[in-house]
């Protein structure tokens, strides 16, 4: 992505909605390196935000504790694919950022492609359509993706028939 867009200025809204739906919002930084990390911009958005109920994680969380968290999730905004393919393993909805081809035709799979946006497309207006969507459509998502959940496993274990 672009590194000179904001991309607070973009979540902000979404984050904004919804806590006015009532949503407690867990910020979880992927990736912690000097020069490109996700904490950095999750603690601007943050201090901007300035919310109870907006918590910030400020480590790198383990698989099993990402885990637990997806547990209480209603649906899950990220751009990193493998939280989107845990999420789905979970049964839990995700808004993935799609910067690599990869991530469409999973969700193509699963039966929900609008789960998937491309971000160097109007970002800052789609993501709150997006997020508005799957708030209001999360059961039926659940379903979709339970539905497909045992098929896309057993197609991903072709990938490893063989090897052993």
């Amino acid at each position: 992505m672009n590194r000179r867009v904001d991309l607070v200025e973009w979540y902000e809204p979404m984050v904004r909605f919804l806590l006015d739906r009532s949503y407690k919002v867990v910020l979880v930084p992927h990736v912690i390196r000097p020069n490109g990390d996700d904490l950095e911009l999750l603690r601007r958005l943050h201090v901007k935000l300035n919310d109870a109920d907006v918590e910030l994680v400020d480590r790198l969380m383990s698989p099993t504790e990402i885990s637990d968290l997806l547990t209480h999730a209603r649906f899950v905004i990220t751009g990193r694919m493998h939280l989107g393919i845990l999420a789905l393993r979970m049964g839990v909805p995700p808004v993935v950022l799609a910067t690599q081809g990869k991530v469409e035709g999973l969700f193509e799979m699963f039966g929900t492609p609008e789960l998937a946006l491309n971000p160097y497309e109007k970002l800052s207006t789609e993501l709150l359509d997006r997020v508005k969507y799957v708030d209001v459509n999360a059961d039926a998502l659940r379903e979709s993706i339970a539905a497909k959940l045992s098929d896309v496993v057993e197609l991903s274990q072709n990938n490893f028939r063989g090897l052993a």
